[in-house]
């Protein structure tokens, strides 16, 4: 019963997102699309076109052998950070409106921050799952960061604010999440994590000591008595 509730969850937001997509498209791009293509309907079939390839996609994925994309989500990320570095050749890149987002193929554009979204997503995952015994250290948390960090900088050179937040956001959420898993087991997220500051604030001297010990275990430095 559980699993059909969870399939749920998932496949009502899915219908609803395309939807509701499809509508705002439709309504925004009308009296657009009537007066210079001639056909109202002319972006609203594109859009019906590219829900159609992302559900091809979703399909192919989905049969995908997960180990496979564990094994070479350094490639996707690979081909992602390329994109991005090409983009910006005067004779790739489509520039529109002062923003360099595209690179052209035929009648598709594509954007290769999308593409990230997905490779930075299954590289982190995979990252976390190799590194889920040592992603509590300063050094090991970081180092996603770092590749984080890159991939923002090109993105805002296109520029491009609301990609890089999403990226940052997906990032955070996965390191979070694997961070939880390693330092409290299955114990509860957010609750669990602040616990101990919580604990601090409630009884000082047995609190701090608790707060110091959580700090020392996130980072991997000794414990300071301070705390």
């Amino acid at each position: 019963m559980s699993h059909k509730v969870n399939n749920l969850l998932i496949l009502i937001p899915f219908i609803a997102l395309m939807a509701i997509g499809i509508t705002m498209v439709s309504s925004a791009s009308i009296y657009f699309a009537d007066e210079n293509y001639g056909n109202p309907f002319h972006f609203a079939s594109r859009q019906m076109l590219f829900i159609s390839i992302g559900l091809i996609s979703m399909i192919f994925f989905s049969v995908i052998p997960s180990d496979f994309l564990f094994k070479s989500d350094w490639v996707f990320m690979l081909i992602s950070i390329i994109l991005l570095f090409v983009m910006f050749l005067p004779e790739v890149g489509t520039t529109v409106n002062g923003s360099t987002r595209w690179i052209r193929v035929g009648p598709i554009n594509i954007q290769p921050s999308e593409i990230c979204k997905f490779s930075l997503i299954l590289y982190i995952s995979g990252y976390s799952v190799r590194r889920m015994s040592e992603i509590d250290t300063l050094r090991s948390f970081l180092k996603p960061l770092f590749l984080l960090f890159i991939i923002a900088l090109l993105i805002m050179s296109q520029p491009d604010l609301g990609s890089t937040a999403i990226l940052c956001l997906l990032v955070v959420a996965i390191l979070f999440y694997a961070l939880r898993k390693s330092v409290f087991g299955n114990e509860c997220g957010l609750p669990t994590l602040c616990r101990p500051a919580v604990g601090s604030l409630r009884t000082p001297a047995r609190g701090h000591g608790r707060l110091g010990h959580f700090l020392q275990r996130l980072i991997g430095l000794h414990y300071c008595p301070l705390f």
